[in-house]
Order: C-alpha cells, then structure tokens, then sequence
C-alpha cells in the first residue's frame, strides 16, 4: 500500500472525503427515495420529518460505500483499477474511514430514532445488506445482486418513511369505519306488520 501526503486544508479534507463515498452518487440515490414516498396518495408532512428522511438516506448511504471501502481496501490495493482510492493510496487514513463510517450510521441511526421506534427496530435490515454485499464478490458473480437489494431498500424505505401507520396496522384498518358497522342483517325482508297480516289472513 503507498503512502501519500493527506492535504492539510479543510477544504481538501472535505473533497477527499466526499470522493471516498462517493458523495454525488448519494444525490442521484434521492430520487429512489423519493419515488417511494409519492408512490402513494398521503397526508402532507411537516418539513421536520423531510429532513429526518435526508438524513437518513444520506447516513444510511455514506456508511454503505465508507463500509465497502473498508471491507475491500486490500484487495483495492492489489487491483491497478482501484489502487488509487483513498485507502490503497494513503490519501486517507484507515481511523479516518472508520470514524466517517461510525459517524454516518449515528446519523442514520439517530434519524431512525426520531422518525420513530419501528423505524429503529428495522433499521438493520440495510445495514446488514451493505455489509454482506462486499463478502459476495468473494464468493460469487452474482455479486450485484447484492446491490440490486440495497437500491431496492430505497423506495421501500421512502414509502415506510412517509407513512407512519405502518408500525400500527390495526390502527389504520381499524380506524376506517366498515360499511357493515352498527347494521343488522334481518332473518327476513318482509316487514313485521305484513307477516302479522298475512298470518291473519290464512
């Protein structure tokens, strides 16, 4: 692995690590979320919960590629393609990558808490794909299945976001009134008044 000089100014550090994740890539993931979240008729939501959304999209993404980077940093180095990346060159320093991960899954994890507990109990479901999917290019070509799953998350998570009811499903079908709510069903269409007739008849 080469070794090489990190620059000092905030601004090349910020540049150094938007290029280790691949920062621009994260924009052009948005709309995936996005496209979760209009994918159903709902209720407008309050720009606080939008934000907490961004958050965590943008979190749960940077951790993908800074845990991605970390996995495969050896084999980086021995590949021509990749040993230029930040790890293999030295332009970064591994407790730099490991901080940039752990700061980016507080964040997710911290947008998770405050969109709600259901959020925080499934919020490992992603984590868990990011990690597993630079093992499978040890293991097997079809590897980018891996992150044909992780691009999937996205509008899922969107959709989920965007609609709180789904950690209560018995309070959102529950709350719609039925259409059979409060009726009797009669033994009988005929009317009380005209079976008495009737029988006094015969």
């Amino acid at each position: 692995m080469t070794t090489a000089t990190a620059p000092a100014h905030p601004a090349g550090r910020l540049r150094t690590y938007a290029s280790f994740v691949r920062f621009e890539h994260t924009l052009f993931s948005l709309p995936l979320v996005l496209a979760g979240i209009f994918s159903v008729p709902r209720d407008p939501m309050p720009p606080a919960r939008w934000l907490l959304i961004a958050l965590a999209a943008v979190g749960a993404r940077t951790a993908a590629m800074a845990s991605n980077r970390l996995i495969d940093r050896r084999l980086d180095a021995l590949n021509p393609r990749t040993r230029a990346r930040e790890l293999p060159s030295g332009k970064m320093k591994l407790v730099e990558a490991w901080a940039l991960l752990l700061a980016s899954t507080a964040a997710y994890l911290a947008a998770c808490v405050a969109l709600g507990p259901w959020y925080l109990k499934v919020s490992p479901v992603p984590l868990v794909v990011f990690v597993v999917y630079p093992y499978l290019k040890r293991w097997t070509p079809l590897c980018h299945f891996g992150v044909g799953a992780g691009l999937a998350l996205a509008p899922l998570a969107g959709f989920a976001a965007a609609h709180p009811d789904l950690a209560h499903p018995g309070r959102r079908w529950g709350s719609r009134p039925s259409r059979f709510s409060g009726s009797r069903v009669s033994t009988s269409s005929t009317p009380r008044s005209t079976r008495s007739s009737t029988a006094s008849t015969v």
